[in-house]
């Protein structure tokens, strides 16, 4: 059997998170896997899974900081991998992307499989710091062995920004148990009120424009609610601003969940707000609960999911074929789009009707046989 070590920043709560669970899941019959991380936070359970961290204070550093490790991880990376016989790193996001290609420098015979999962040319900024990640992604991707893209915008981001060989990188989906998340999604909350609920998931971070999302949201009537699932760097900030907006009473937390798929079936909507996503799991996720979806039209991901026409919405709203997609411009998009859902029985009944379905097309079983084929070379 191969060895194959799957490496990511932690095990947070995340979607590149959940999935290298899916993906360790499904390859440890055919592989002999493990998972190694940079930080040592977990909040998912790997199970019996054999879990390494490379580096247990990385995530207290600065910016600077963490920049001027990479060359001692991908050191202690490629040490790691000859120690314990690894033939293949799979890595996912930038910076253990980073690390791992340039571990190829202490140790030639490594495969490394570099996956990426957002648009890396919206992400990263103009500090010196973030300039430095640039270039060093720009060398990390042409060291590694095979590139994946979870998206196709973010394959088309890596070829005309990275300067990425097309033919060197793989649109693979993440892979997603839809029948795992079915069965979960039996599991119903109970409602607390008989609103029209709406219900958002992800990290507390910038990028998820939870901001954006309120504003959106407090026009609403006061009989609408919004479940907010998951935690972050900015949990503290947005429960507070819930409370100056005067949404305290509708907006409610619930932090990180394991199974967040008993709150998405007890909702009547799910809404995303993100700027900046890859190939977000979150929505295919509430696809497969059967939920009418709407989500900003950020760069790559949600147009690609909810069958959206080929160009990005200039202004306004969009009826995809499997979701309502709105623009970035104002919240009040937003808000017009979720006003719709609340009136329009027909059009939620429709999205409702097509979502598992829609689901179905981004099930585990095609990713999993990419991945193998990558991993043996094929």
């Amino acid at each position: 059997m191969k060895k194959v070590a799957i490496f990511i920043y932690s095990l947070g709560g995340g979607g590149a998170e959940k999935a290298a669970l899916g993906l360790v899941d499904g390859l440890k019959s055919e592989f002999e896997i493990e998972i190694l991380t940079v930080s040592p936070i977990q909040n998912y359970d790997a199970k019996d899974i054999k879990v390494t961290s490379l580096y247990k204070h990385d995530f207290e550093g600065s910016a600077l900081s963490k920049l001027l490790s990479i060359f001692k991880l991908a050191a202690s990376l490629s040490m790691y991998c000859k120690a314990n016989k690894i033939d293949t790193v799979v890595s996912f996001l930038s910076r253990p992307g980073i690390i791992a290609a340039f571990a190829k420098i202490f140790h030639p015979k490594l495969r490394v499989i570099a996956t990426e999962h957002t648009t890396l040319s919206s992400y990263y900024g103009d500090s010196m710091p973030e300039k430095a990640m640039k270039l060093l992604l720009f060398a990390a991707y042409k060291i590694a062995n095979s590139v994946v893209a979870v998206s196709s915008g973010i394959k088309e981001d890596l070829v005309q920004n990275f300067g990425v060989n097309r033919g060197k990188i793989s649109v693979i989906y993440n892979p997603i148990d839809i029948k795992k998340i079915k069965i979960s999604a039996l599991q119903k909350v109970s409602q607390e009120s008989d609103g029209f609920v709406f219900v958002t998931a992800g990290r507390l971070i910038d990028s998820k424009n939870f901001p954006f999302l309120f504003e959106a949201f407090r026009s609403l009537p006061s009989f609408c609610k919004l479940w907010v699932l998951g935690d972050g760097e900015l949990s503290g900030e947005l429960r507070l601003m819930a409370v100056e907006m005067g949404l305290h009473e509708r907006v409610r937390f619930f932090g990180f969940c394991e199974n967040p798929y008993s709150y998405f079936a007890s909702a009547d909507c799910f809404v995303m707000s993100s700027r900046l996503e890859g190939l977000p799991t979150v929505l295919i996720e509430a696809l497969a609960c059967g939920l009418p979806v709407i989500s900003t039209d950020c760069k790559s991901g949600p147009r690609e999911i909810l069958g959206g026409a080929n160009n990005m919405l200039v202004s306004g709203i969009e009826k995809g074929k499997f979701g309502l997609l709105v623009s970035l411009d104002s919240p009040k998009f937003l808000s017009i789009a979720m006003q719709k859902m609340i009136d329009e029985d027909s059009l939620r009944e429709i999205y409702r009707a097509n979502a598992q379905a829609r689901a179905e097309f981004f099930s585990k079983e095609k990713s999993l046989e990419a991945y193998k084929n990558l991993i043996i070379g094929a």
